[in-house]
């Protein structure tokens, strides 16, 4: 159950879902240690269609049995400045320090995510912190790491994971860490863009709740497995299984999935094997992990793209009336014997249909007819001032002893009048 929610009332266009405190604490796992804080993400598929990226943060109890956590639900997949944003929080909590925490409250619940091209920029508990959101046309800013995927499962592991999203297969990805998996699927959709997946998606589930796997229609869901598990034995025969722990994907004989065209596929596998040996150094501003994954998320995402646009090269001059139909026959006839059947496999799937619809509609720029630079365009940055406007908090004290290194624990009634502040 929810001890307080911030707003409490529902956003005009996010509604608040009933059943987001499952997401809350993780039912995978046992509680943490009275040293420990647990952090894990997850994502909230709404009736709509449309998602909520949530992070959470699990805090020390010092009563057996008791869990509670911090959980912030955002609708852009910023994981890791979303746990950094509740570290801050929870951290000037247990040191005595009610200013810094009600910034870090303040920002978690006022302020806005910046608007294309911007980067934000503040210190929260003396942690620096980055929003940004990427300019229109070029590839998102993300909250996980490609690189830190691609090594684990390998260059043409995430090619066929990608070709089974393109043919409309059941994809479960198992492995034995809950976060892992969670990021790996947010990364392979990403691999997936600028194509939406607008099937079933569910990238965390405990292996006892398998029994989602048997439906019959195309999904994406995480499974959390257990040493000695036999994922293939307890998993319908017809689903494809990408095992992260494994770095293996088993993609059964009835199922196959349409291939890139050999060409392409050896091209995007050159490209990608040129970026994992190019990653950029982290900046000095800001956490290491975040720079890090921002240079190397940028230069997988620039590979792909080119690789998509190869693939659909030309298809705006095949649509109706510039809208969101499209004259198969005519696109088919103008690829190459070899890009053909890939083709054909790509314009039946809902998700090329879902992405014509929104360009025709002005949801989307066409990602697939823009010329890209390899160089992408400077963000214009926002500096936040340190005190982000703010009057004097209120008091607030944790219910232990606690400082700089001393474990605390947060009173619920006092960190709820923090939040209505």
């Amino acid at each position: 159950r929810f001890l307080h929610r911030q707003p409490s009332v529902d956003r005009e266009h996010t509604p608040f879902p009933a059943a987001a405190s499952a997401f809350a604490l993780d039912p995978t796992t046992q509680p943490p240690a009275s040293n420990q804080l647990r952090q894990h993400t997850a994502v909230l598929t709404l009736a709509d269609g449309s998602r909520l990226y949530a992070a959470s943060l699990e805090l020390r109890s010092q009563r057996a049995g008791r869990r509670r956590a911090l959980l912030l639900l955002s609708r852009r997949p910023l994981y890791m400045q979303s746990l950094l944003m509740l570290q801050a929080l929870h951290t000037s909590l247990l040191r005595r320090e009610p200013a810094k925490a009600a910034r870090a409250a303040r920002a978690l619940l006022h302020l806005p995510l910046p608007l294309p091209g911007v980067e934000m920029r503040m210190r929260l508990a003396d942690t620096p912190i980055r929003l940004s959101a990427a300019p229109l046309g070029a590839p998102p800013i993300l909250g996980v790491s490609l690189s830190a995927f691609i090594e684990l499962v390998g260059v043409d592991v995430a090619i066929g994971a990608v070709e089974a999203l393109v043919s409309e297969l059941r994809l479960a990805i198992v492995c034995q860490d809950a976060r892992t998996l969670g990021a790996s699927a947010e990364a392979l959709l990403a691999l997936f863009h600028p194509f939406e997946w607008p099937h079933t998606y569910i990238p965390l589930l405990p292996m006892t709740w398998r029994e989602y796997c048997e439906a019959p229609c195309p999904f994406l869901i995480g499974l959390v497995t257990a040493d000695g598990d036999d994922v293939r034995s307890l998993l319908p025969a017809d689903v494809c299984v990408l095992d992260i722990d494994a770095a293996t994907l088993t993609v059964p004989v009835d199922e196959s999935a349409e291939p890139f065209p050999p060409s392409d596929a050896a091209r995007l596998r050159q490209e990608l094997h040129e970026w994992r040996t190019s990653v950029g150094a982290a900046d000095s501003d800001c956490p290491a992990e975040e720079a890090v994954h921002a240079a190397a998320n940028a230069g997988a995402q620039r590979a792909w793209m080119r690789h998509w646009r190869r693939l659909l090269d030309g298809y705006a001059s095949h649509l109706v009336d510039g809208g969101a139909e499209i004259d198969g026959g005519r696109m088919l006839e103008s690829v190459t014997t070899e890009r053909l059947p890939f083709t054909r496999q790509l314009m039946a799937s809902a998700a090329f249909h879902r992405y014509l619809e929104r360009v025709a509609a002005d949801e989307a720029i066409d990602e697939l007819s823009k010329e890209q630079s390899d160089d992408a365009p400077p963000l214009a940055t926002l500096e936040l001032p340190d005190d982000l406007g703010l009057a004097q908090p209120p008091t607030v004290q944790p219910t232990a002893e606690s400082g700089p290194g001393v474990d605390g624990e947060i009173d619920d009634l006092a960190l709820g009048r923090l939040l209505e502040w």
